[in-house]
């Protein structure tokens, strides 16, 4: 069945004559009249009426089915044509040293697919703005299920040259001052006495707290994502050790977009466990 010609029938019986449909559709009156007698025919049952006006439905039912027809193909070729677009939210670190490689190559793949970045600064941030995506540690976020991609430790940063030391010990006194911002998994574990002073960034703006420590204003513990690919500071590990546990977020069904679950199954695949439970980002 050619919804092409039903399109032309169903126009001709709108305005009532197949002169007017001929004229739209640069066709011959006999031509669209035979086109109705063959879809009368393919149908089985005739829905039209000719008259000394013109012509009519004359079966208003076979007409509604027909125009049906016409309106889903209308409907399947708006959504063929709908941009593809998912939408993310995610801190500081992870947009600026994990996800351009991330992107790049899944942009590479699905070109199809644009991609909208939101960076925000605390969890309330990233849960409010109802993206497609988020990207953070594990929590409870009402109408999302959690998937988790990579256990990123923590570091104790100093200004380079500062230390001799070879790992950072939350137990021993140190001089300097520590700078932090309010992040719950190392606030709760910093003994304020230990050090001459706190000086809290209230953000998660590690880029901030770098500039700091390389100023000499104190030393910190960031997350080793926000302190790769950064000169002018040295990087401790820390005994015993201090770890976070990232993910995505993706909608729960049917609110989950299929674009969404093909970029969470891409970057699963491209983030690779080794054998320190750790997960290290394998190149596109």
């Amino acid at each position: 069945m050619d919804i092409n010609k039903i399109e032309m029938i169903l126009f001709a019986l709108h305005s009532g004559s197949f002169s007017k449909a001929a004229e739209k559709y640069s066709y011959t009156p006999s031509a669209l009249s035979h086109i109705a007698d063959s879809l009368e025919g393919e149908i089985g049952r005739k829905f039209i009426r000719r008259t000394h006006m013109g012509i009519e439905p004359a079966d208003p039912e076979i007409v509604s089915a027909l125009q049906d027809i016409c309106d889903a193909r209308d409907r399947l070729m708006t959504l063929a044509k709908k941009e593809k677009r998912i939408t993310i939210a995610t801190y500081s670190s992870p947009s600026k040293y994990l996800f351009p490689n991330i992107i790049k190559g899944f942009h590479d793949l699905h070109p199809e697919i644009h991609m909208d970045i939101t960076v925000v600064n605390s969890f309330l941030e990233l849960s409010g703005s109802d993206p497609d995506l988020l990207f953070g540690t594990e929590q409870e976020v009402e109408g999302y299920e959690w998937t988790e991609i990579m256990t990123e430790p923590y570091l104790a940063v100093f200004p380079d040259g500062y230390t001799d030391d070879t790992e950072f010990h939350f137990d021993k006194k140190y001089k300097e001052t520590f700078i932090i911002s309010n992040e719950p998994t190392v606030m709760k574990l910093i003994d304020r006495s230990n050090f001459e002073d706190i000086t809290v960034v209230n953000a998660h703006d590690d880029s901030s707290i770098i500039q700091m420590v390389k100023a000499g204003m104190g030393i910190s513990i960031l997350s080793s994502l926000s302190v790769s690919q950064t000169d002018g500071i040295t990087c401790l590990p820390i005994h015993p050790p201090v770890s976070r546990t990232l993910g995505i977020f993706k909608k729960k069904a049917p609110a989950a977009t299929r674009e969404a679950e093909i970029f969470v199954e891409y970057f699963v695949r491209k983030m690779k466990p080794n054998h320190d439970t750790e997960c290290q980002f394998i190149p596109q």
